[in-house]
């Protein structure tokens, strides 16, 4: 008889544990005047962060808090068009060019880059323990046969002025680093 209880318990403990633990994944649409204006993507689950995700925004990921915990602070993320009018270059995804500037505790890169037309971005920064600021976007959304030429512009705050970081990296592309 003390089995069938413990089996029971067991089983209703392992039921609601899968239940109440999994992630959903929640996409949505919102439409104007038969346009697509945002895609949403919002992650929920009682263990993560269930903010929405619309249009490019930071992803707040283990990296990008861990970051934080190192007294660097991802402030925001925007993005704009960049003109783009080598047509070839438009073909080939990916990373153009980066720069960046920076005064007492703000930084501020910039990147060019060639992606789908119809993406939004999810953006993520980590330090790494050589000294590596490594930025990271991923495209996500509605997808067009065009690709088109974006700019992201990461604004960063660091808190420790006496944080040293050696370089700045775009999706541990080693091929695209630059000094600060």
């Amino acid at each position: 008889m003390i089995k069938k209880y413990q089996l029971s318990f067991v089983l209703i403990f392992v039921f609601c544990t899968f239940s109440f633990s999994q992630n959903k994944i929640i996409y949505s649409i919102q439409y104007d005047n038969e346009e697509i204006t945002h895609d949403t993507l919002s992650f929920t689950s009682a263990s993560s962060f269930s903010k929405p995700l619309i249009g490019t925004d930071i992803l707040y990921s283990t990296k990008t808090i861990s970051a934080q915990f190192q007294d660097i602070f991802f402030e925001k993320v925007t993005i704009s068009e960049c003109k783009q009018t080598d047509f070839e270059k438009l073909a080939e995804v990916g990373l153009k060019e980066i720069s960046f500037s920076k005064d007492n505790n703000h930084l501020i890169i910039e990147l060019q880059i060639t992606d789908n037309c119809c993406f939004d971005f999810l953006c993520e920064i980590e330090k790494t323990e050589d000294d590596i600021l490594d930025l990271y976007y991923t495209g996500y959304g509605s997808y067009c046969s065009c690709n088109c030429c974006f700019g992201l512009t990461y604004y960063i705050t660091v808190y420790d002025k006496e944080l040293l970081l050696k370089k700045i990296r775009v999706n541990k592309n080693n091929k695209k680093i630059i000094k600060i």
